[in-house]
């Protein structure tokens, strides 16, 4: 039993490695397809867990979608349009949902209002910047506006690849992270006394939080120099603080789960759990990427 359930996480987890590997390497197209899935299965997974009317679920989903508009949208003309029009008519869905939402759910409207908030800042706002990471360390404009446009305006090099869109921002995303709780579960499970958080996730200690930390830090400072990121020492401070950062996210989640008294948040990968589960350090890395790029750059 115990080897059966270790074939399937092992199965689904190479699996899932590769779709997302794939689809960051394929180019700026792949990573968006690979992003909007992400976005779709955790909405559906997070407004399932609070038990929101399938109905306001549509309506959720649709002003979500809305918000990545943008990046599916590949005219010049439109999106000069869009600079000026989007705001507008986001705030005029927004308001309509609003609207929607008090007449037909009275005050029970305010739980979802929160719920819809929450959602937002947790999992739409860390892959919207995600998304962004490609062009924006290169020079182009980090305008959401212009990233699908981006893709098919610049010429493509002699290998197919889009010229200035760089698959190691992403993927340093997602490698630290499956780094960060590879590290910690091997070094935990060996060594590990002294529970982390004895409440939100017992099986989480100090030794391998901290080893974890250290083991991603030094992953970092290489992969920053062999992919010309960075110094090796921002490296190994960004490794740092994306495992600790990944953690609160898993933390996070732990916490959403223990209030409404579950397991795990759903079923998205067989031996893993939910979309949430899956992607709850993912998704607080995103924010620390971007924060770090944005503001540190190569120190």
């Amino acid at each position: 039993m115990v080897f059966a359930n270790f074939y399937t996480r092992a199965t689904f987890g190479i699996l899932y490695a590769a779709i997302v590997v794939g689809g960051i390497m394929s180019g700026p197209l792949g990573l968006l397809l690979l992003v909007l899935s992400i976005v779709f299965f955790c909405w559906k997974e997070w407004l399932s867990l609070h038990k929101t009317p399938p109905l306001m679920q549509w309506a959720i989903g649709i002003f979500t979608a809305f918000l990545f508009l943008p990046f599916l949208l590949n005219n010049e003309a439109i999106h000069e349009n869009l600079h000026r029009q989007f705001p507008a008519l986001l705030c005029i869905l927004g308001l309509s949902l609003m609207l929607f939402g008090v007449v037909f759910q009275g005050v029970a409207f305010m739980n979802t209002a929160k719920l819809w908030a929450i959602g937002s800042l947790y999992i739409s706002l860390p892959l919207f910047l995600f998304l962004q990471l490609p062009q924006a360390m290169h020079g182009h404009n980090a305008s959401v506006f212009s990233y699908v446009s981006w893709q098919f305006e610049i010429p493509r090099d002699t290998q197919g690849s889009v010229q200035g869109y760089s698959f190691a921002y992403p993927l340093l995303v997602f490698v630290l992270i499956w780094s960060s709780d590879t590290f910690a579960y091997l070094l935990g499970s060996s060594l590990g006394k002294n529970p982390l958080h004895s409440e939100l996730s017992p099986k989480k200690t100090w030794e391998g939080f901290l080893g974890g930390s250290l083991l991603t830090a030094f992953l970092a400072g290489f992969l920053f120099v062999f992919l010309a990121l960075g110094t090796g020492f921002s490296g190994f401070l960004f490794g740092a603080l994306l495992s600790v950062f990944g953690t609160a996210g898993d933390l996070f989640e732990s916490a959403i789960k223990r209030e409404l008294g579950i397991k795990e948040s759903g079923r998205f990968l067989p031996g893993h759990g939910g979309a949430l589960d899956r992607f709850d350090s993912f998704l607080f890395g995103c924010l620390l990427t971007w924060a770090w790029f944005s503001l540190c750059g190569d120190l």
